[in-house]
């Protein structure tokens, strides 16, 4: 009898097991398909942008919050870039933003400064947001952040640069472009790397009180890269860029405090 309870638990708890599991598949998979029906509706909206015909006017009629064009072609991203234009001119009135703006209160407080990453062109919430510049920047800033969702799904946002761990495939990489109001604007590989999301180094800037740390940043991800470009040997002093980008994403969930970097130098 005491063999029969046995076996009678252990297939109980079997059957959760697989429950369990069933479940957990079930909403990686719904979640897949909410990523790339949300990359397919970009694409539908944007048909100009992704045929080549990149018009920053036609783009802000949409919404006009786009302030740009991303695409790095090896990591199959080709995405409006946006900025909550509100939040932005309420920190460079004065240097400080109201995070309750306008926003979803759903959203955690800290997340509010960033609500493009939680909702998509049209400003409605979505689970796999938009391409988002840091409030305090503009396209033109000799330092910028640019932050895209790892939506851990092919092609979809950010999800690809994570390739460029590989050295084989970063050696491989060329340039990405960024498309604003003064036009193209060449973006030249340099490093990527991993970090916590805590870096000050990276992530404290201050334009507003002329705080622009852009050799401390560049110099930080350098030495903490997992592949550096030939151009980065180059003394910082002697390389022919007056600006430079970073593209951060999560590094596998929004919750993990580290932060995948990849660093652009911009002539």
């Amino acid at each position: 009898m005491k063999d029969r309870k046995n076996m009678l638990r252990n297939l109980y708890e079997l059957f959760l097991v697989v429950v369990i599991l069933f479940a957990a598949y079930r909403l990686y998979d719904a979640g897949r398909q909410i990523y790339r029906s949300s990359d397919d509706f970009y694409r539908k909206q944007f048909g100009n942008a992704y045929a080549g015909n990149i018009d920053l006017e036609e783009l802000q009629e949409v919404n006009s919050d786009i302030v740009g064009w991303l695409i790095v072609d090896d990591a199959q991203i080709s995405y409006p870039v946006l900025q909550d234009r509100e939040l932005h001119a309420d920190y460079m009135a004065d240097g400080i933003v109201n995070p309750e703006a306008n926003i979803d209160t759903a959203i955690p407080r800290m997340y509010r400064l960033y609500r493009y990453l939680y909702y998509d062109f049209e400003k409605k919430p979505s689970a796999s947001g938009s391409v988002t510049i840091d409030f305090k920047n503009t396209l033109e800033d000799p330092y910028l952040l640019i932050y895209g969702h790892n939506a851990e799904r092919e092609g979809v946002m950010f999800s690809d640069l994570l390739k460029m761990q590989d050295q084989a495939f970063f050696d491989l990489c060329g340039d990405a472009a960024l498309y604003g109001e003064e036009g193209k604007t060449d973006l030249h590989l340099l490093a990527c790397a991993l970090i916590s999301g805590y870096s000050e180094e990276v992530f404290a800037f201050d334009p507003y009180h002329g705080h622009y740390p852009v050799k401390i940043a560049v110099q930080f991800i350098e030495e903490n890269a997992i592949c550096l470009s030939e151009a980065a040997s180059v003394s910082f002093e002697e390389r022919p860029y007056s600006r430079y980008v970073v593209l951060s994403t999560c590094f596998t969930t929004p919750e993990d405090p580290r932060r995948f970097v990849v660093l652009y130098g911009a002539e």
